[in-house]
């Protein structure tokens, strides 16, 4: 919640949160006072954000997800950032802005993206935040620290908490199998870039609808089930999976070496790989 109204120009109307509403979720010690616990997390496409909703909601935790992107959520995002800080940047601390306003406490922030700066936004984020004057607590996880800070912020188990990261890896797959499936009757459009740009409808004018819109069929290879099989979650919970997932493209992984001389940030190395695959 914020401290200093004067410094965000935004008003959102807030309402009180009823016992009944407060039975059941994990509270929150923010100053002096206790305070129900409500996270939120930035858009990363429509499905995808929704599979995160409900399983954090299956371990008890009340979500607010912030209200979805528009002019306004990117205008306040550019506004407290510095001109060099990419989009995706602007877009999430936007998200943050706007979910603070409708009563979020706990912010969540995935932390791991190899050379990707991605790995720093909650740092800045935070920063940024509480010099705008907002109380809150921020959380970076990824896969590997994921089942010990939702048992820290759930109060639940850690084979509770582990049978929800499994809910949500087998989540993302399914979601992807069924939006991208390599097409024999129409002609094939592969999408490669950064993943939040290529995830997020409201950030890439939903290109994939407006492609299957012309006929054609989209595949976006920067996805969320090969970003999170990338990270090690995905292998610690279907290790067979994974390998065979990963033996797939992992040629043109090694292929793709070749056209660069380093490790890149906003996933180049993987989206040379991607092209590469999709191009045979």
């Amino acid at each position: 919640m914020k401290q200093n109204p004067a410094k965000i120009t935004r008003e959102i109307e807030m309402g009180e949160i009823s016992p009944e509403e407060k039975n059941g979720h994990s509270s929150l010690t923010l100053g002096h006072a206790d305070k129900e616990r409500i996270v939120t997390f930035p858009w990363m496409g429509r499905a995808y954000s929704q599979k995160m909703k409900r399983v954090l909601e299956s371990l008890g935790l009340k979500v607010e997800l912030p209200p979805e992107i528009t002019d306004s959520t990117i205008k306040l995002g550019v506004k407290n950032s510095a001109d060099m800080m990419c989009f995706p940047y602007k877009v999430t601390l936007g998200n943050f802005i706007e979910a603070l306003e409708k009563g979020a406490n706990t912010l969540l922030m995935y932390d791991a993206c190899g050379e990707c700066r991605q790995r720093h936004y909650f740092k800045l984020q935070e920063f940024t935040l509480r010099k705008l004057g907002y109380e809150f607590e921020i959380v970076s996880f990824n896969g590997k620290s994921f089942i010990s800070e939702m048992k820290r912020l759930s109060g639940k188990s850690t084979f509770a908490v582990y049978q929800a990261l499994r809910e949500l890896v087998k989540g993302m797959r399914r979601i992807d199998g069924r939006r991208y499936e390599w097409s024999s009757d129409t002609i094939n459009i592969g999408i490669v870039g950064e993943i939040f740009t290529c995830c997020e409808e409201r950030v890439n004018y939903d290109i994939e609808r407006r492609l299957r819109e012309m006929g054609v069929n989209p595949y976006n290879a920067a996805n969320l089930s090969d970003f999170i099989d990338d990270d090690g979650a995905a292998a610690f919970l279907f290790p067979m999976s994974v390998f065979s997932r990963k033996s797939e493209k992992r040629k043109y992984m090694e292929a793709a070496a070749k056209y660069l001389n380093g490790p890149l940030g906003g996933h180049g190395a993987e989206n040379i790989g991607s092209l590469l695959w999709i191009k045979d």
